[in-house]
C-alpha cells in the first residue's frame, strides 16, 4: 500500500450499486473467463453478469441468517474492494472479499483479515470461508494462516483459529454448521 494511503472499511449504500456491479462484473469475467468470448456474445455475457450480481446480492441480503455486515473497502475515500462478513455466536464467515484488479497487491485484503483476525482473538471465534478449489487465494489464504479442513469438491472449506483456541476441537467434516 502507498505510506500515505488510507484504508476505511463503510457500510454498503445503494448509491454503491455501481461500483458494486462494475466489481462483480471484474470477478466473474475472470471466474468465468468471459473476457475470452468472442464480441458477438457481449449481450449473453452481460446478462450473465446481470443474473450473477442479482443472485448475489440476493443471497447476502435476504437469503442468510446470520448478522452479516456488507462492506465497501475505500482507500484514500475511493471505492477499492467490497468485503462481507457473516457471523453467529460460533463463528466469524468471510462470506465475500474481492479487491479490484487495479489495487491488488497493495496489501489491502491482508489489511481486511487482519481486522477480521482482531475480532477473532477478542471475540475467541475461528473465522471461516470458502475458496474456488482453482482460485489462486487458496495459496494466499494458507499464507495467511488458515488451515483446509475440508474440501467440498467446487470449493475449499478454510479455517483460521486465534491462538487462544488452538487445540480446541471447532469443525468436523459432515457437521452441521
Amino acid at each position: 500500500m502507498p505510506p500515505q494511503a488510507q484504508l476505511t472499511l463503510r457500510p454498503a449504500r445503494d448509491d454503491d450499486e455501481p461500483f458494486l456491479r462494475s466489481l462483480k462484473a471484474e470477478e466473474d469475467s475472470e471466474r468465468l473467463f468471459l473476457d475470452d468470448w468472442h464480441p458477438d456474445r457481449e449481450k449473453e455475457k452481460q446478462k450473465i453478469i446481470g443474473l450473477q450480481f442479482a443472485a448475489h446480492e440476493r443471497y447476502y441480503t435476504k437469503d442468510i441468517n446470520w448478522d452479516h455486515k456488507r462492506c465497501v473497502i475505500e482507500m484514500n475515500g475511493a471505492p477499492v474492494g467490497r468485503l462481507t462478513v457473516c457471523q453467529n455466536s460460533e463463528e466469524i464467515r468471510i462470506a465475500d472479499i474481492v479487491i479490484s484488479r487495479h489495487f491488488r497487491g497493495m496489501g489491502i485484503g491482508e489489511a481486511m483479515i487482519e481486522a477480521n483476525k482482531h475480532e477473532s482473538r477478542q471475540s475467541k471465534r475461528p473465522i471461516r470461508l470458502h475458496v474456488e478449489r482453482f482460485n489462486p487465494a487458496f495459496q494466499y489464504y494458507e499464507r495467511m494462516g488458515f488451515r483446509l479442513i475440508e474440501d467440498r469438491g467446487s470449493h475449499f472449506f478454510m479455517e483460521w483459529v486465534p491462538e487462544t483456541m488452538i487445540g480446541r476441537a471447532l469443525y468436523f467434516p459432515g457437521q452441521p454448521q
